[in-house]
Order: structure tokens, then C-alpha cells, then sequence
């Protein structure tokens, strides 16, 4: 990772000085990312309507599949429309009486409760709700107020740990092949990451491994119970804390893992599994198929299309260094990397780091970005923030990735996951470098061939 020519954002003090917004995104945002993958359970946020505007990131712009809000009015997300003058009186008492009617919808399998700053700093006990509310017909889960310290993967996270400490587990049933994916990014129901699950699993049972529950999956709330039925919790870096607690109450082993994207990583993800398992003779097998399945579909493709070609890349802490992996196995100079987080998160990736000294930025500000903006090369990866920018300079091929991508969608199956994902990924890189090729072609399209030729 010593060739990357991002810049330090505190190599020049007047970045220091530059206090314009990060590239990064709200707590609330993972909240709703997190309810988002969760088809039947419900939010209710203590604050103003601008709450249940914030849902429209994602329905309908980021994920065709949303069912976040309804045109019936019956949201997922719910605001309590609070105002300074109520929250002097029995405000908990509306709370409540709000919450009853919430899990009274018949769609609903779960009310989750949660307050906007100005609103938690009253001193609302937010936690005495469901303890107050336990003759709703619904489950009743308090999920810690976070605005002001966290960002968008300390919402997600939180969802998902509020969750591991409250859903109702079965007596456990566990098998010793059987495992669980807790803490997996979905941060939308279409076929991009709908098909990141079938590869997970496609992986894991090429290893002879049942797997019998994905936090989160776009599955109803009450399926979260299945987690019981693992022995072995493999734990991915979006829910860390999520996986302990369940460890912890279900008496599962656990499994720290990376994410696995790009081909270097998934080789290492199997290669950990299969260890712990005593089946490495099993990942040797498979991945050497796997990998002889992969370059053969990359072996002219690579000096055509990627060698030696210059990529920035804007994704969150997680991916970052599959990334840079991904992009150097293709020959690739980089020229931006941009973590869309803070960079306390990394030390969440399995022998992650807090201190990184590879010229990746972790949420820059305005001046820091421009600086990648202004010369991003001839590939970025990006949101639709960052592909979509009007600093965005020298007209280069883009591929969205992560939240939000308003503008590419996923409605067969695409993963960015596994060996399948890279596959998937790699494919739309050339396909957009390919275009945009074409597009720098003038004249009739026979052109093309005197042109390359």
C-alpha cells in the first residue's frame, strides 16, 4: 500500500483550519440501514418530522426493495413530532401510548425506540419503556441515543447490538458444522447484497458448514432467533459487539473475521474458517478451483483493460483495504483512497489498525478531498456523493458502491462478496472503463476498431 498518492490529510495546516463537512454520514442513517435489512421491524425516533425524511436516502432512491415507508402512511419509521414545549410534560407517558399503537400493526414484529439529541439530554429515560410496555403485543427494544458521538457504522452496529441483547432465543440446538454471519453490511435488499448471502453461504458449505442465520438478511425479526441454533458465531466487523453478546447468550464459539472482498482477502477468510475447523485440506481444494475458475477469466482482460490504469476509491473502513488489494492485483496505480468513516473503526477489521500510515483518509474534509477530486485518475469507486460530485474533475469511468448508489441497481443477482463478487465487481470496472472508452471515440462507431487497433 506504499504507492498510494493520497496526501495526508495533516500534512498541511491549513486542513487543520478547514472545519467544513466530512465525508461521512449521520448515526441515524445506520440506524435506518440496519431497520432497513430488518423487513418487519419498526423505529420509533423521538424528535421532529425531518427524522422520517432521512428514510428517503434510502426508499426509493438506494433500494428499490425498501418497504421503509408506505404510501398507505404506515412507515417503518415513526417520529414523535416533539416539540420543546412537550417535553416538560408527561412526554414518557406519549411515548408509550405511541409505542402500543406501533406494535399493534399487524405487519410489525418489533418497535424499536430512540431519541434525537435535543430530546435525550431532557433526561428521558428511554429505557424504562419497554419495561413499562411489556403488555404490548410486540416486542419492545430500547436502542441508545448516538448522534452526538457516533457516525453511521456506530448506528448500524447499535441496531444490531440492541437487537442480540433483547430477541428471544430458543433453547439451544447447536450442531458443530452449524454457524451463524453476524455482523454483515446490508445496506440495501436488492441483488447485490441479497447475493453476497447466497455467497457466504455457497463458501461456507464447500467447507461442509451449515449456515443457519445472517445478521441481518432482510428476514423478519423473528428469525434472528435461529442464531441459537449455531455453535460457531463468525463474526464480521459491522457488529462486533452484536456477535460477543450473542456468544455470550447462546455459549457459541466465536470467530473474528475481515470482510471478504476482493480475491486476497476471501483466500484469507476461508483459509481462517477452515483452520478453526479443522478442514484447511477442504479450503486448499476449493480455492485453488476457485481461483483457477478466476484467472483464467482474467487473464487477458487484466493488461487490456486495468494494468497500469490510475483508480481512486471512496468506501468505508471495512473495504478500504480489500480495495487497495483488489486494485494492485489488477496492476492498477492508485490514486485516492478515502475511508467514508471514522478511522476508529478500522480497529474493528480483524487485525485492523487504528494507526494507519498507507495514505488512506479517513472522513477528510471539503480541502483534503479536493485534492483527490481534482485529479481522481481514470477509475473511481465511489457513492453517488462522490461519482455524482460536481468537483469530481477529468471526466473519469465511475462504479458505484455503498450507500447511498442511487444511480445502479441490483435486480439479478450481482454479490461484491466471495470469489463470485470479485468476479461481479471486476466486471463492472471494465465494463465502465470499457464505456467510457467508447464515449471518448468521436466519429461513426467503425471508428472504434481503426482507433484500438
Amino acid at each position: 500500500m506504499s504507492d498510494i498518492q493520497a496526501l495526508d490529510p495533516n500534512k498541511h495546516s491549513e486542513r487543520l483550519e478547514d472545519f467544513s463537512r466530512r465525508k461521512n454520514f449521520p448515526y441515524l442513517l445506520g440506524v435506518y440501514l440496519a431497520l432497513n435489512a430488518i423487513r418487519d421491524l419498526y423505529l420509533l425516533v423521538d424528535g421532529p418530522d425531518c427524522n422520517l425524511h432521512k428514510a428517503e436516502f434510502i426508499y426509493g432512491k438506494h433500494d428499490w426493495n425498501s418497504n421503509l415507508l408506505d404510501p398507505s402512511g404506515m412507515h417503518r419509521v415513526v417520529f414523535s413530532n416533539v416539540t420543546i414545549n412537550d417535553v416538560g410534560f408527561d412526554w414518557q407517558n406519549h411515548l408509550r401510548v405511541m409505542v402500543k399503537r406501533i406494535a399493534g400493526v399487524p405487519e410489525c414484529g418489533a418497535v424499536m425506540l430512540t431519541g434525537m439529541p435535543f430530546c435525550s439530554l431532557t433526561g428521558l429515560q428511554y429505557d424504562r419503556v419497554p419495561r413499562e410496555t411489556k403488555d404490548a403485543v410486540k416486542p419492545v427494544i430500547d436502542l441508545v441515543p448516538g448522534s452526538l458521538q457516533g457516525d453511521w457504522l456506530d448506528g448500524y452496529a447499535e441496531v444490531l447490538s440492541a437487537l442480540a441483547g433483547a430477541v428471544d432465543l430458543p433453547p439451544r440446538d447447536a450442531e458443530p458444522h452449524r454457524v451463524a454471519v453476524v455482523g454483515l453490511m446490508m445496506d440495501r435488499t436488492e441483488e447485490d447484497h441479497l447475493g453476497n448471502v447466497r455467497e457466504l453461504r455457497r463458501m461456507l458449505e464447500a467447507l461442509n458448514l451449515e449456515l443457519v442465520s445472517v445478521w441481518p438478511a432482510n428476514e423478519p425479526y423473528a428469525s434472528l432467533s435461529r442464531v441459537a441454533a449455531a455453535q460457531t458465531i463468525l463474526s464480521l466487523p459491522y457488529g462486533r459487539k452484536a456477535a460477543r453478546l450473542l456468544a455470550q447468550r447462546t455459549g457459541a464459539r466465536i470467530l473474528e473475521l475481515e470482510v471478504p472482498f476482493g480475491l486476497e482477502s476471501t483466500r484469507r477468510w476461508l483459509l481462517q474458517i477452515a483452520q478453526f475447523f479443522g478442514r484447511s485440506d477442504q479450503a486448499d481444494r476449493f480455492i485453488e478451483r476457485e481461483l483457477a475458475r478466476t484467472y483464467s477469466k482474467l487473464e487477458w482482460l487484466i493488461p487490456y483493460a486495468f494494468l497500469n490504469r490510475e483508480i481512486s476509491f471512496f468506501v468505508d473502513p471495512h473495504l478500504v483495504h480489500g480495495m487497495v488489494e483488489l486494485a494492485e492485483g489488477l496492476g492498477m496505480r492508485i490514486r485516492g483512497a478515502v475511508a467514508t468513516a471514522r478511522q476508529e473503526h478500522l480497529g474493528e477489521s480483524a487485525g485492523g489498525s487504528k494507526e494507519d500510515g498507507s495514505g488512506i483518509l479517513f472522513e477528510p474534509n471539503a480541502l483534503a478531498l479536493q485534492e483527490i477530486l481534482g485529479n481522481p485518475g481514470e477509475l473511481v469507486i465511489g457513492n453517488s456523493f462522490v461519482t455524482g460530485a460536481g468537483e469530481l474533475k477529468g471526466n473519469p469511468a465511475c462504479v458505484e458502491l455503498g450507500f447511498p448508489s442511487w444511480y445502479s441497481h441490483a435486480l439479478v443477482d450481482a454479490p461484491f462478496l466471495g470469489f463470485e463478487g470479485y468476479l461481479s465487481f471486476v466486471n463492472r470496472m471494465s465494463n465502465a472503463l470499457s464505456a467510457k472508452k467508447m464515449n471518448a471515440l468521436k466519429g461513426p462507431p467503425e471508428n472504434y476498431v481503426k482507433n484500438t487497433h
